[in-house]
């Protein structure tokens, strides 16, 4: 039986899941480069623990930035380790990965070559709303427009009846929503916090959409004079402070909703709008944009690994033979209507 992998390469971390291994393995998308010899010498979560513990001697490499890649062999690299450790060096491997909706088909090409060269025999691409959906359990019999919110972009796609009907992507989601949190609190209290620290307060009271009592949370941060200060901010400030980044977000969910073709206007509304990513845990964003589009809008369970458990159901059945090049996302929306009807 042939083997295969799915891949979801993001900006923060690399998810594989292995056809029928039934397990997920999730790694920081960071490289240690030792400062001496420029040599990569671990990956992921190895590589935090080994500059956290080499006082300077290695520094972390990103291969994948602001939704490109920005070192390819650095790439080529993490996905031939995702093969190593899952397979033997001479077992026949197939591929399915994700990209994001604003991928070129240059672009695509360029990335299915990499994916050849680290070793795997076949390489496969899916847009990841596509995949997210898929993993999520809905049938693509149905009408939807599903969001994946990632860490440097926001993937839009049109679903209608097993067609791929219209595709975005934008440069807004989890890190803009983290830097536009630090950039806030500098210009309100005049204090420098680093991104850790921004993470931290999105994660506890960043919301869009404020129900109940007002939490505050006391921070950290520098002076303009390099001294350490402390001050107070509070959930309900998180509307002033994220109002960009979601701006753009909810622009990009309108403009799909006005390519949903007149025939699916009904159904899409019914079903509704899907979300996905780790952006889309942001507190309070699936009722920004019910209440912005009046139509309902839900998030996946399980968000962050959607996308990989997509590519696992898609790797276990496409077609042996294919043809249409190394995109198969609209191959992929017809093997999913087995699936339970939601």
């Amino acid at each position: 039986m042939r083997k295969g992998i799915g891949i979801d390469f993001g900006c923060s971390f690399v998810r594989a899941n292995v056809l029928a291994g039934g397990n997920v393995v999730c790694e920081p998308a960071m490289v240690a480069v030792d400062r001496i010899t420029g040599e990569h010498i671990k990956f992921g979560n190895a590589t935090q623990k080994l500059i956290a513990e080499s006082s300077g001697s290695f520094y972390p490499q990103y291969p994948f930035i602001e939704g490109i890649f920005a070192d390819m062999p650095l790439a080529e690299r993490v996905l031939s380790w995702c093969r190593t450790q899952n397979f033997p060096i001479d077992d026949d491997v197939r591929a399915v990965v994700s990209i994001p909706c604003g991928f070129t088909a240059e672009e695509e090409g360029e990335y299915a070559e990499m994916v050849l060269r680290a070793g795997y025999r076949e390489c496969y691409q899916v847009y990841s709303p596509i995949a997210a959906l898929i993993g999520a359990g809905y049938s693509m019999e149905k009408s939807y427009i599903a969001v994946d919110i990632g860490c440097y972009t926001t993937d839009v796609v049109v679903v209608s009846e097993g067609e791929l009907v219209n595709r975005f992507c934008i440069d807004k989601a989890g890190y803009a929503f983290t830097l536009a949190i630090a950039n806030y609190i500098k210009r309100k209290s005049h204090l420098r916090i680093g991104y850790q620290m921004a993470e931290e307060i999105k994660r506890k009271i960043g919301t869009v959409w404020v129900e109940g009592e007002r939490r505050p949370m006391e921070i950290v941060g520098r002076a303009s004079d390099n001294s350490m200060r402390r001050t107070v901010i509070s959930s309900d400030e998180m509307f002033e402070a994220l109002e960009e980044p979601c701006a753009a977000v909810l622009e990009v969910v309108c403009e799909a909703l006005s390519k949903i073709p007149a025939e699916a206007v009904r159904e899409t509304f019914e079903n509704g709008i899907i979300l996905s990513g780790g952006g889309s845990l942001l507190e309070g964003i699936d009722h920004m944009i019910y209440g912005v589009t009046g139509v309902k809008c839900r998030r996946v369970p399980n968000p962050e690994f959607a996308v990989v458990n997509g590519l696992e159901t898609i790797l276990a059945h496409l077609p042996e033979q294919i043809h249409n090049g190394p995109n198969v996302s609209g191959i992929a929306l017809k093997t999913n209507a087995y699936r339970e009807k939601k």
